[in-house]
């Protein structure tokens, strides 16, 4: 009989020791047809009768097939008929129960010697229970036999059935309520209840659905391929397509057992709320909420719409599979669903035969169950190892979908937030945490708290926290809510405790497995990409600490989050790049112009660094003006060290943006925009003339630049763009390359021309003043740097002398160019009695030897002139810079005398005229004052020594 498939067009029903042939179930009373044995060997070959390897179901031999049945014709053809069939099912489920304290209370209040026997049965198990641990404190051995008690407790919640079952692995998520050696052990719990009759099971299928079972399937396992707490499933092939599916059917009198238990269990509760006084938590809302959740598993509707809602948010996922509901045959207390064939997470072996890796899977895992937790916040609150499966294919299959929870959006954020507070060790902040969080009222003093999480962590995290083991993680969590008046919110416990349980699975593979660390690129993701505003602020508390920006802790996120296969670099940073250019951003756009002040000082001294890197050691003291010792810049190790590694944190994060084949540079355009602010530029102008001075001298000095860059970068508001510290970065790059073919080139040398020509031509008000700022101080002009400019900037293919200083010239004749007049007047004289004294000097140092002491009244000693050395150099030094920069002007093809025009036309001015003349009587001045000092020291007689 094992080839025999019954139930085609008549119905088939048990009735004594024969088989009754109906229509239908309906009219069973109409059929007076009858004949011994023959349903009973039909069902057997229902229950027996397995189909073929390519799908169809063996047929028996033509003489012995009964006349068909009618057969339900079950086709998704589309999402309307799939919806169609969810509403049906909802309409077999219309009477399931909802769990209602005052409607238990009625319907067991009146069974008053059914309630007292299941309470004489709980008391006896519990009541010793109790009893051994009141003989343990009294002992001392409370701590001691914790572990022992805690399995002890374990096998009686499973002796007093399904509803301390679930009461038990309730318990298992709650460290607020239990020490963790219970936790533990309850969380061991299995629903491994004994079987109920398979005919009892086939009879509510056939109850719940109004169908024959014959009409459903083609056959059907003869025993349980599983049993539960609340019910047992079996295997069977779909009769209209042959399909395999699992088929769970609940437990005979489940509900009504469940009920009496916590109607008993309601007034256990009420006594501890109010005789109890060291729990402080609300154990009766603690029992309601429990409650809720289990009546909600025993409607099978609600677990299969649980299961399509999981499947719609997180199947999206290749290697995610989440069985589909065949709703035609579903009801409250029968669920049908595709038959998923797997193995159990925590079978290692049995997995890796198939070439399968365990840890791949768990990591599938953990970032649905991330995704779950964090993102969507609707995830599966009993992920142990019979709920998960690894399919031959590779997949991570869910199975079991009646114990669902959700977490509150704001939760969610709060909880990465949290996270971000871990890493940065805040105790302060993770502890105010709580309070979003809704583990403590608000009424609650933190203060004491603080201290326990950071001797708890202080000691744990002596790695990173992607290091951490995470039950360490959770017994010290646990360990200090245990202690302070925490009320743990169902969710986060269950989060907790889906984690342990991956990890858990991972350590068989692998015994250094850390979920912290295969979850920190989910984090990172988020916290890089997320828009909310909650974790754009965290993101900002992650990466700014006293005003400046971690850049390491940057790249970790980028890298960790980079491993997110859902990471997009596009939408790196973006939260904290909208709020730049928001009205609200104007404290973090102050932070980023610093930071780029920072960076672009980072670079440029990199550059430095890298260029006396470069050359042969005998060259480095004839270029720096120094030995050798220490390289060229006047910072310590350390300091130098920490500049050295901005620039290469900053390159390598560049290079992480880079590699992302999703990548835009125009997502960093906020960035630009705001270093485009009037305050940036004037700013980035001055660093950028600052290093350009610096760096034009051929002997010159880095510790000059260095000192002066380093002092303003810190000590003032500076507000450099970004793109400055990329034009060091390309430079240095040229530079390198050129040095392979010149072991002297400097690409400094070969920017400085550019530099020179646009100070020197550019009409630009603000390079104007830049050029009258490098050129005058102290009201004189520095014909040094002028000189210098001139002959850097001749060196430019595009530069004119014509054009040369044309907008300083112009601005002397402005009428706001007053100021600019009076220094140019004071250094037209200054420079008139350069070259007067110049040609006094000139004329003396012409003459024999034995005429100057005819004309100029002396032997020759210290010239002609009452002059010190060191003022005679400077003076003669000024005459000869303007006399070479008369010179690079005139040899330009391009120079005509009428630019300096301006310069005549000040000249002419009364006051010019007034200090011209003081000019010459100066000149006069001095050459008398030395003719008469040597006529004084030729005629004044020798002092007699005084006695």
């Amino acid at each position: 009989m094992t080839s025999l498939v019954v139930g085609q067009s008549l119905g088939l029903t048990l009735v004594g020791d024969g088989v009754s042939f109906r229509n239908s179930r309906r009219h069973v009373a109409k059929s007076k047809f009858f004949f011994p044995n023959r349903k009973r060997l039909a069902r057997a070959a229902l229950v027996q009768a397995r189909p073929r390897e390519d799908g169809v179901t063996p047929s028996p031999p033509s003489s012995s097939r009964p006349s068909p049945a009618p057969v339900v014709q079950y086709k998704r053809a589309d999402l309307a008929d799939d919806l169609q069939a969810e509403a049906r099912a909802l309409g077999r489920a219309v009477d399931a129960s909802v769990y209602s304290p005052e409607l238990i209370a009625r319907k067991h209040g009146s069974q008053p010697l059914k309630a007292l026997r299941r309470s004489v049965e709980i008391l006896t198990a519990l009541g010793g229970f109790a009893l051994k641990l009141g003989i343990d404190q009294r002992r001392g051995k409370l701590e001691e036999n914790m572990k022992k008690r805690a399995g002890e407790l374990r096998r009686i919640f499973t002796r007093l059935g399904p509803t301390f079952v679930k009461l038990g692995q309730g318990l298992s998520t709650r460290p607020d309520l239990c020490p963790p050696d219970y936790l533990e052990e309850l969380a061991e719990l299995q629903d491994a209840l004994p079987t109920f009759p398979d005919a009892e099971a086939f009879a509510c299928i056939e109850r719940e659905l109004d169908l024959s079972l014959e009409s459903i399937f083609s056959s059907i396992s003869p025993d349980p391929i599983a049993a539960a707490s609340l019910g047992q499933v079996y295997k069977a092939h779909l009769r209209y397509s042959g399909q395999v599916v699992a088929v769970k059917v609940q437990r005979p009198g489940i509900e009504q057992a469940i009920g009496l238990d916590f109607y008993l269990i309601r007034g256990v509760g009420k006594l501890i709320n109010k005789y109890v006084d060291f729990i402080t938590t609300d154990v009766l809302a603690l029992i309601d909420e429990f409650a809720c959740r289990v009546y909600q598993e025993l409607n099978y509707v609600q677990e299969a719409q649980n299961a399509r809602r999981f499947k719609k948010l997180y199947a999206d996922k290749a290697d995610v599979l989440v069985p589909d509901i065949f709703w035609d045959y579903t009801s409250r207390k029968v669920l049908t669903m595709e038959w998923v064939e797997g193995t159990k997470l925590n079978e290692q072996v049995a997995i890796e035969s198939q070439g399968l890796k365990v840890l791949d899977l768990v990591n599938t895992g953990i970032q649905c169950s991330l995704r779950q937790l964090l993102e969507y916040g609707f995830f599966h609150a009993d992920p142990h190892p019979g709920n998960l499966l690894a399919t031959p294919d590779g997949k991570l299959a869910f199975l079991d979908f009646g114990m669902m929870s959700e977490t509150p959006e704001e939760a969610r954020f709060a909880i990465i937030g949290h996270v971000v507070h871990l890493v940065n060790r805040d105790y302060e902040a993770m502890a105010q945490d709580y309070y979003a969080l809704k583990f403590l009222s608000p009424d609650v003093d933190v203060t004491p708290i603080i201290p326990a999480l950071r001797d708890f962590f202080d000691d744990a995290l002596n790695y990173t926290v992607s290091e951490l083991n995470f039950k360490t993680l959770v017994d010290g969590l646990g360990a200090v809510f245990y202690q302070y008046p925490f009320d743990v919110p169902a969710y986060y416990a269950l989060i907790l405790r889906s984690l342990t349980v991956l990890e858990g699975l991972a350590l068989y593979a692998d015994p250094d497995f850390k979920v912290l660390a295969a979850s920190y690129p989910y984090f990172a993701k988020r916290l890089l990409t997320d828009q909310n505003p909650y974790l754009r602020d965290a993101l900002i508390e992650l990466l700014f600490k006293d005003g400046k920006f971690r850049w390491g802790r940057l790249e970790n996120l980028l890298q960790q989050g980079s491993k997110d296969r859902d990471f997009s670099s596009k939408d790196a940073l973006q939260p904290v790049l909208k709020l730049l250019l928001d009205p609200n951003g104007e404290e973090l756009r102050l932070l980023v112009i610093k930071e780029a002040v920072r960076v672009s000082e980072a670079f440029a001294l990199g550059s430095v660094v890298d260029t006396y890197n470069s050359m042969p050691e005998f060259m480095r003291s004839l270029v720096f003006n120094g030995n050798g010792n220490g390289g060229p810049l006047t910072m310590n190790p350390t300091e130098l060290e920490s500049t050295l590694e901005l620039r290469d944190q900053v390159s390598r994060i560049w290079s992480l943006l880079q590699s992302s084949e999703s990548f835009d540079p125009a997502i960093l355009q906020p960035i630009a925009q705001v270093l485009q602010q009037p305050e940036a530029r004037r700013l980035g102008g001055r660093v950028a003339g600052g290093v350009g001075q610096r760096l034009a001298a051929s002997e010159l000095n880095f510790k000059t630049l260095v000192d002066g860059l380093g002092a303003v970068f810190y000590q003032y508001p500076f507000d450099v763009p970004a793109y400055y510290a990329l034009i060091l970065r390309s430079l240095t790059v040229l530079e390198g390359l050129a040095l392979y073919a010149d072991p002297d080139f400097k690409v400094l040398a070969a920017s400085y021309p550019y530099f020179a020509k646009r100070l020197l031509t550019d009409q630009n008000p603000y390079l104007r003043d830049a050029l009258i700022e490098l050129l005058f101080k102290d009201g004189k002009f520095r014909w040094g740097r002028l000189e210098n400019l001139l002959q850097q900037g001749s060196k430019d293919r595009d530069f004119s002398s014509k054009d040369a200083l044309q907008p300083v010239l112009k601005l002397l004749l402005d009428p706001n160019g007053e100021e600019l007049r009076l220094l140019v007047i004071k250094e037209a004289v200054r420079v008139s009695e350069a070259f007067a004294l110049g040609s006094v000097v000139d004329t003396y140092n012409s003459m024999p030897e034995f005429m100057r002491s005819l004309v100029f009244n002396g032997n020759g000693n210290g010239g002609p002139l009452t002059m010190n050395p060191t003022e005679l150099e400077s003076t003669l030094e000024l005459r000869d810079q303007v006399s070479r920069i008369w010179s690079l002007l005139q040899s330009s093809e391009s120079f005509d005398p009428a630019i300096l025009q301006p310069i005549a036309q000040v000249l002419q001015q009364p006051e010019a005229r007034r200090l011209g003349g003081r000019v010459a009587g100066g000149v006069g001045q001095r050459l008398a004052a030395r003719f008469l000092q040597q006529l004084l020291r030729a005629t004044t007689p020798t002092p007699s020594p005084v006695p």
